[in-house]
């Protein structure tokens, strides 16, 4: 109940789902026969919402936004810029998933997270590609926790080198970096980074000490389609909830503790 009365900080959150179904399906009207990755995204991103059919036909027609606090006003205008950037997202694209990061809208979601962070996270923490999100960098150096990463693009590198994180490999898989024991997984917008998602939480996971904790927050695709489509824009993959709760017991997880199922995916998991 506590994290659906922060989401509602941006507005209810009917009206919430409502104005991310009616965004994604207007940009599809746009992109819709286009052979690109920005189009095969979003597409992938309308089925797995169940927003569009295979053919790529609209089940439905979302009411237009409606929100109208402070956050939901700048949540709709997020999705505005991104309605107006479709024809140039070859290099707007990138520019779009910083944006979004840097919202004060988006903070108030993230914030949730740290917040959990701060609860749970003990000794030593390993957070993969901190520097796609590197807002929340900023902040969990500011709470003293010792955090390692690994980036595999020069950008985030030097995006987290800016606000003081400097413990890190060059590597674009858990697989490929040192085989140190970490107390705490920091999982947050993560899966959308991984090329491989089980061979990077069976790497991640085996990295971790037994008992561990593993601190999971993701967009639940099908309820925000647009924003998981922001993120597939820039990163490898994309998740639901349930495709989150199906993958990390096979890696050998065991859920202890669910904040929220929809639309933002808040969890703790445990190394059994």
């Amino acid at each position: 109940m506590a994290v659906a009365q922060r989401l509602s900080l941006i507005g209810p959150i009917k009206d919430l789902l409502d104005t991310s179904a009616y965004y994604a399906l207007s940009w599809w009207n746009v992109l819709r026969g286009r052979n690109d990755r920005y189009a095969n995204s979003l597409f992938k991103v309308l089925l797995l919402s169940n927003k569009v059919n295979q053919r790529g036909e609209p089940k439905a027609s979302p009411r237009p936004p409606s929100l109208r606090s402070t956050l939901g006003v700048q949540f709709v205008d997020f999705h505005d810029s991104v309605t107006r950037s479709l024809n140039r997202l070859d290099e707007m694209a990138e520019l779009l998933r910083i944006s979004m990061l840097m919202s004060p809208w988006y903070y108030s979601i993230m914030n949730i997270y740290i917040e959990m962070v701060k609860k749970v996270a003990t000794g030593r923490a390993l957070a993969p590609f901190l520097g796609e999100v590197f807002p929340l960098a900023e902040e969990l150096r500011r709470a003293g926790l010792d955090i390692k990463t690994y980036e595999r693009r020069e950008e985030p590198i030097k995006d987290l080198a800016e606000v003081g994180i400097t413990s890190l490999e060059r590597a674009a898989s858990a697989c490929e970096i040192s085989r140190v024991e970490y107390d705490t997984l920091i999982l947050f917008e993560s899966f959308h980074w991984f090329i491989d998602p089980y061979r990077e939480v069976k790497c991640l996971v085996d990295r971790l000490r037994r008992g561990g904790k593993v601190i999971v927050g993701n967009t639940d695709a099908a309820a925000l389609p647009s924003i998981a489509t922001v993120f597939l824009w820039s990163g490898n993959n994309v998740f639901t909830a349930d495709m989150i709760e199906d993958l990390l017991p096979l890696a050998g997880l065991t859920r202890v503790q669910r904040f929220s199922k929809t639309p933002y995916y808040f969890s703790i998991f445990e190394r059994t």
